[in-house]
């Protein structure tokens, strides 16, 4: 349990104070709902292996922590998400520079709940319904928060 902790706190610290998960999101949303998302996320090689080692722990605390490893996802895992929901993902590119694992998708989808439901797959929360959606605040804005 100890070593858990410590190897969450340090998962946490990481992320959060170094950079070493970047995540860059550009939508836009017309006004009937549609719209056009890029999302590029990259990942620096410890937090990678940071990652590998709590999830081989399986430990109900891992889950909180559960992150997609980049390795894990490919075009047609996010395309059988999106089938059924609206969303397109009309580019999905993968590299490796400087050591940091780098992944770029552009969806294009009809409506926010189709596109929160395949954003909440890429970051690998898809079950239950959880994980993060873009929804209309009611005022003209739209709010990034989790989908519960």
């Amino acid at each position: 349990m100890k070593k858990l902790l410590m190897l969450a706190t340090t998962i946490v610290a990481a992320v959060n104070l170094t950079g070493c998960v970047i995540f860059h999101s550009t939508t836009e949303i017309k006004g009937d709902g549609s719209g056009v998302a890029e999302l590029t996320m990259s990942m620096s090689p410890s937090v990678q292996e940071a990652i590998k080692e709590l999830q081989a722990m399986d430990a109900p605390q891992a889950q909180d922590m559960d992150f997609p490893m980049m390795s894990d996802l490919d075009k047609s895992e996010i395309e059988k998400a999106a089938k059924g929901h609206g969303v397109k993902v009309k580019k999905f590119d993968k590299a490796t520079a400087d050591g940091r694992e780098t992944m770029t998708i552009v969806l294009a989808f009809d409506d926010l709940k189709g596109f929160s439901y395949v954003l909440s797959h890429v970051m690998g929360e898809s079950e239950g319904g959880e994980g993060m959606g873009i929804f209309d605040a009611g005022d003209g804005n739209f709010v990034l928060k989790s989908a519960e």
